[in-house]
């Protein structure tokens, strides 16, 4: 959970960078080469995570494509994980719901077996 809100708020993805920068600035041998790795890290964050721009243009082909990116990849494998998520959820409920109620019948019929028994012999 930590992992996706953490790719999925801004905010949280510049202060852990931030952080991530101070750390690695200390590091002998590496903070020559930190400008670089994160010009880098800019780049590819800004290309895979950046929402898809709309071009104006009068093409009707142009308006109808789609804009196929990470980020519409990565929300759709999100809301399948969350919608698979509440399926287990209720499926769950719903089977311990009816283990109770069958629970409950099985009593009922052990109960009154030894009863019918009896009355009989």
């Amino acid at each position: 959970t930590l992992f996706i809100i953490s790719l999925c708020n801004n905010q949280l993805l510049y202060l852990m960078e931030k952080e991530l920068i101070w750390i690695f600035g200390h590091i002998p041998g590496f903070s020559a080469s930190l400008p670089s790795v994160i010009a880098k890290l800019h780049s590819a964050k800004d290309k895979y995570l950046s929402t898809p721009t709309s071009a104006t243009s009068s093409s009707k082909m142009e308006d109808t494509q789609w804009n196929f990116s990470f980020t519409l990849v990565w929300n759709t494998v999100v809301w399948l994980v969350l919608v698979n998520f509440f399926i287990k959820i209720v499926t769950s409920t719903a089977q311990e719901y009816l283990k109770k109620q069958q629970d409950i019948e099985m009593e009922l019929i052990t109960d009154s077996s030894p009863q019918s028994q009896s009355k009989t012999n």
